[in-house]
Formats: structure tokens, sequence, C-alpha cells
């Protein structure tokens, strides 16, 4: 992650809970868009899908697992928490998400 400044890429974290795991996505978004790509996407799309960004989700080959111990009470559960590193399209500010 130190390949990617603050300056020129936001970051967010996706979370789902499944049972017992938890699996995370740290999105790793470029802030900007070419100027004629923008210009593009305006005349192609509709406003509301601008927000999807441009491009497409790459995998980073970057994975983490990690255990945290919650303690409710007297039981004592260990939840998984596996996770992914993606670079995603440029300026996206909105992710659609389907469940099969």
């Amino acid at each position: 992650l130190l390949d990617y400044s603050k300056e020129y890429f936001s970051f967010r974290i996706f979370s789902i809970r499944v049972a017992y795991s938890i699996y995370e996505y740290l999105l790793i978004i470029p802030k900007s868009i070419p100027s004629f790509i923008a210009k593009l996407l305006k005349e192609k799309r509709d406003k509301e899908e601008l927000g999807y960004g441009y491009g497409r989700f790459i995998d980073l080959q970057r994975d983490y697992i990690r255990d945290i111990d919650i303690t409710l009470q007297d039981d004592i559960n260990l939840l998984n928490m596996q996770g992914k590193v993606f670079l995603s399209p440029s300026g996206m500010n909105k992710i659609m998400i389907e469940v099969i």
C-alpha cells in the first residue's frame, strides 16, 4: 500500500459477514479520471452511472487473514477475517453488489 499515495488514491473497506467469517475487501480508488475519458463517459452514460467510475477491478494478489476475539458475557467467539486488496475503477464513489 506504500505504492499508493493519498494524494492520488482514496481507500475504502467493504466488509461482508457470513456466519463466523468476515470477508473484508480493501478498495484502492484512483481519485481522477483523464479529462478526455470523463467527457466521453458524460456523453455515453446516464449521470447516475458515472458514480461507478471508469475501468474495472484488478485483484492485486494481496491476501490477508486475521483473527478477532470477541468476548460477550461468558461466551468467547473467534471470528476469522479474510481479505483481499483490489485496485478499483478510477473515480468510483459507489458500488453495486449482487448476492447469488
